[in-house]
């Protein structure tokens, strides 16, 4: 995939493929140690990303993958609330 230098791009957690960020949900923890899902990108602190689709949104619940990422133990709550979205947004 060529990459335009204008847009920002940002590497999907799930497939390691890379998307244009607006395509992308984002998971940040603050440096307080708190786990959001940021909707609306805006939030300071350290961001994960995952593309909006279900399959992936179940791998990443089952492989518990925000826990590797964020070297920290996220609640079922974190990835029940990423599932809804990912569907509400389907």
């Amino acid at each position: 995939m060529k990459v335009n230098k204008k847009e920002i791009y940002r590497t999907s957690l799930v497939d390691h493929k890379i998307y244009h960020k607006k395509d992308l949900l984002r998971i940040v923890k603050t440096r307080q140690g708190e786990i959001f899902v940021d909707v609306e990108q805006s939030i300071l602190g350290r961001g994960a990303y995952i593309c909006y689709d279900l399959k992936k949104a179940l791998i990443l619940k089952r492989k518990k993958l925000l826990n590797k990422v964020f070297k920290k133990d996220v609640s079922e709550q974190i990835y029940d609330q990423i599932i809804e979205i990912i569907k509400e947004r389907g």
